[in-house]
C-alpha cells in the first residue's frame, strides 16, 4: 500500500506483534520521528517501573503536536488525543498463542538493540505480563473498538496475520 498522505501514523496491537519494528520501518519511509510509548510510560535503567501518568501524558501530548510522527503502543489513557491526531491507525492484530511465542523468544534473545526496548531494563520476561496479555488483551480488543468507532472519520488498516505486518508500508 503506498499513500503519502498519511504522515501521522499510530500503530496499536498486543505485546510482540511487530509494532515497534514496523514503526521503525514507517518512520524511515515517512522520515518522521517514532515514539515507542512503553519508552516514556517506564522509567529506563529499571525492571519496568512506571512513570507518572501525567509526566507520560504530558510527554505524548506534546510529541503528537508535531506534523509529522509514527507512535507505537496502546495506552488507553491517552489513546483518544493520539486518534484524534493521527491520519491513520494500524493495528497489528495476529494470534495471540503467536503473539505470546514471539515475547517468549524475544525475552531469552534479548538482544540489547531490539526495536522499542526500554533502555537498560532488568528482566525482559514476566510472567506478569504474559498473564496480562492472555487475560487482558481479549478485553482491550473491545475498548480499542470503541475509541476507534468514535473517530469513524480517521482510517484503520487492521492487518490479522504476521506476514502482513512483516511486508506492510505506505
Amino acid at each position: 500500500m503506498s499513500d503519502s498522505s498519511y504522515q501521522r501514523v499510530m500503530i496499536i496491537g498486543p505485546s510482540s506483534s511487530g509494532k515497534s519494528t514496523l514503526a521503525l520501518k514507517l518512520g524511515e519511509q515517512l522520515k518522521a520521528p517514532v515514539l515507542h510509548l512503553d519508552q516514556i510510560a517506564h522509567k529506563p535503567n529499571t525492571h519496568w517501573e512506571r512513570t507518572p501518568i501525567e509526566d507520560f501524558v504530558a510527554k505524548h501530548d506534546t510529541f503528537i503536536e508535531q506534523p509529522t510522527w509514527v507512535v507505537e503502543g496502546n495506552y488507553s489513557v491517552c489513546m483518544p488525543q493520539r486518534i484524534a491526531a493521527a491520519d491513520v491507525v494500524i493495528w497489528c492484530d495476529p494470534s495471540l498463542l503467536g503473539c505470546l511465542w514471539r515475547y517468549a523468544r524475544r525475552s531469552f534473545n534479548a538482544a540489547p538493540d531490539r526495536a522499542g526496548r526500554l533502555e537498560g531494563a532488568k528482566g525482559e520476561f514476566s510472567w506478569k505480563l504474559i498473564l496480562y496479555t492472555v487475560r487482558q488483551y481479549p478485553r482491550n480488543k473491545l475498548k480499542y473498538q470503541k475509541f476507534l468507532a468514535d473517530s469513524p472519520d480517521t482510517p484503520l488498516i487492521h492487518l490479522k496475520k504476521f506476514s502482513d505486518i512483516k511486508k506492510f508500508s505506505l
